[in-house]
């Protein structure tokens, strides 16, 4: 990140923060029925800012989708929305039972749809995609219907995650982070990426973790990507307003910390 532009900071953070710890699974092993599908998939541009067109991969082969019945015990209730990473495919989204079992695409554009995360009442599931040019915010119902776009813009809008209440979206644009309420609207700036090579901790290019349960903090990850040095990561957590930034994680540097989220009752934050 140490380049100037907004679309440079988001690129090169999501490449190195979300494509080390999301993408190396998909490309380092996956057990997905590739069905033959190349060893050999040709490198596509991330989605992000004004420049950046999400495309499709050319030797993608989906296969049959994942089982339909699941492995879980059935006392496993509820629902689940997850990512399907297929080697040489762009990422789909789909949902399931708590258990494994039902597992139905809803989201599938041949660019990109990714990071879903689901409604706190289970009905509707918000996500990134490419599928208009660059990264922007949707929501859909939880059967996939009703497809809305949140966003608009330059792009680079990433991470959606839904505060306990289900009334407002936190995300981030470009690494800077973002709120909005539910339908896109009253979107607030609650903490502007800064330039890498003077970045405080945890104030560089961030993506959302999750909310804190009592909807009062929100739990990130900040990275400054460098060419010719140690790479900084920190999970961190601050205020919704954008107040009393703290660092949870950042030693060792140069070791990756990424993807943190808030237990149930709060004490606890996994990453």
């Amino acid at each position: 990140m140490l380049m100037k532009t907004p679309f440079a900071k988001w690129l090169m953070a999501l490449a190195a923060v979300m494509a080390l710890a999301l993408l190396a699974v998909a490309c380092g092993g996956a057990d997905e029925d590739t069905d033959g599908a190349s060893p050999t998939a040709t490198a596509q541009e991330t989605p992000g800012g004004t420049g950046a067109t999400p495309v499709a991969t050319d030797n993608c082969v989906p296969g049959g989708g994942p089982p339909s019945e699941g492995a879980g015990p059935d006392e496993l209730t509820g629902r689940i929305t997850f990512v399907r990473l297929v080697f040489g495919c762009q990422p789909d989204i789909y949902i399931m039972d708590g258990n494994g079992d039902n597992a139905t695409a809803l989201a599938t554009d041949p660019t990109i749809d990714d990071e879903s995360d689901l409604s706190p009442d289970g009905e509707k599931v918000v996500f990134f995609s490419g599928r208009d040019g660059n990264a922007y915010i949707y929501v859909m119902n939880s059967d996939g219907s009703d497809l809305q776009r949140l966003t608009e813009g330059s792009g680079g809008d990433t991470s959606p995650r839904w505060s306990p209440d289900g009334e407002r979206i936190a995300f981030s644009r470009s690494g800077t982070l973002m709120v909005m309420n539910a339908d896109g609207s009253d979107q607030k700036v609650i903490m502007e990426a800064q330039a890498a090579d003077t970045a405080e901790p945890c104030r560089a290019g961030a993506f959302v973790g999750s909310w804190a349960p009592d909807g009062e903090r929100i739990t990130y990850y900040s990275a400054v990507i460098r060419s010719n040095a140690t790479n900084t990561f920190w999970v961190c957590s601050m205020k919704v307003d954008g107040t009393d930034v703290k660092v949870l994680v950042g030693e060792p540097e140069g070791k990756l910390h990424a993807e943190p989220y808030w237990s149930p009752d709060g004490s606890k934050i996994v990453f």
